[in-house]
């Protein structure tokens, strides 16, 4: 039968509070067996802060350029005129008015922005698939960047990780949205009805560069597709007019002609169709991310946690920990 020493007994629940009933723990125990590990507590923590300060440093940074923007005079009074208009032409023959509503392109520009289809067609007309899948390091001072040559080969312009792109069906575009969605966000104050959008990029000169070109194409997107829908209308209100013989109708069916084309006027005349810009996109001095200084805080403070309950857990198996690795206690 072993014997059990005393003293080795009185260390090994050093860390129980005499009142064992009440089940506390002695602090001043504790205490003592950390500062009595303090070299090697030390030298773990400054190897974690080591350690904290290269992974911050590593860290892409990213760079947030914005906009605020306000929806431009819409089209809703003139889309009101067409439903009265129409609703004028069913009394004339005896039915009912339209009734209907829409939902202004500014609401809905706030969805497009980030639609599948609007940024296949923004990465396809400003040609960001190598910038999007196939850059790395990049270069804050100039924008500039390397190419991953696993991904992209450079001298042949050939593609290496994916297929090559033959339409907005290719696989690669909809790899590419998945890098591109995430760094756009859209926010609208419910007060003021003002509009902010946001780019998030690791240099601050394509940060402000590619927002303003999002802005551009998606003022582009609604401006052609109005265009379209209000020649299509012009079209068939001619054509109805010259098959109607009733003159009140043709009197009616004019005016829409008229809305119309005041509507294929203000597509091809006003740069900002739908959002009009309050504050340009800008670049961004300071970056967003990543808050370095938070990064060594918060791993340097779970380390410290992390190395003294393992001290700790150690002590109480009676065992330490040691520059040579963990051994039995004395």
């Amino acid at each position: 039968m072993k014997n059990v020493n005393q003293s080795d007994f009185s260390q090994s629940n050093a860390l129980v509070s005499g009142d064992e009933a009440g089940g506390l723990i002695d602090v001043g125990a504790l205490i003592k067996v950390i500062f009595d590990n303090i070299k090697i507590l030390s030298a773990l923590m400054t190897l974690s802060v080591v350690a904290a300060c290269i992974y911050a440093l590593i860290l892409t940074p990213i760079y947030r350029s914005e906009a605020l923007l306000v929806a431009a005079e819409n089209n809703e009074e003139a889309l009101s005129s067409l439903m009265g208009g129409f609703s004028q032409i069913g009394s004339l023959f005896g039915s009912p008015g339209i009734a209907g509503g829409s939902i202004d392109n500014s609401i809905i520009g706030q969805e497009v922005i980030r639609s599948r289809d609007f940024l296949y067609s923004f990465i396809q007309k400003r040609d960001l698939l190598v910038p999007l899948l196939a850059a790395t390091n990049w270069n804050i001072d100039d924008a500039s960047y390397e190419i991953n040559e696993e991904v992209y080969d450079l001298k042949n312009n050939k593609w290496l990780a994916y297929e090559e792109p033959t339409s907005f069906k290719s696989p690669i575009y909809f790899e590419a949205f998945i890098v591109l969605e995430p760094l756009i966000s859209v926010s609208q104050d419910r007060k003021t009805g003002l509009i902010k959008v946001n780019f998030d990029h690791p240099t601050p000169q394509l940060a402000s560069k590619w927002l303003s070109w999002l802005l551009d194409d998606l003022n582009d997107y609604f401006r052609e597709d109005d265009s379209k829908e209000a020649e299509a209308s012009v079209q068939y209100l001619t054509k109805v007019i010259q098959d109607n013989p009733v003159k009140q109708v043709d009197l009616v069916l004019t005016s829409l002609i008229e809305k119309q084309l005041n509507t294929l006027m203000l597509a091809n005349s006003k740069s900002g169709y739908v959002y009009k810009i309050l504050d340009t996109p800008y670049e961004p001095i300071q970056r967003i991310s990543p808050r370095r200084t938070l990064i060594v805080i918060v791993i340097t403070a779970f380390s410290a946690i992390f190395f003294a309950f393992l001290i700790l857990g150690l002590h109480w198996s009676g065992k330490k920990l040691t520059f040579t690795g963990i051994k039995e206690a004395n």
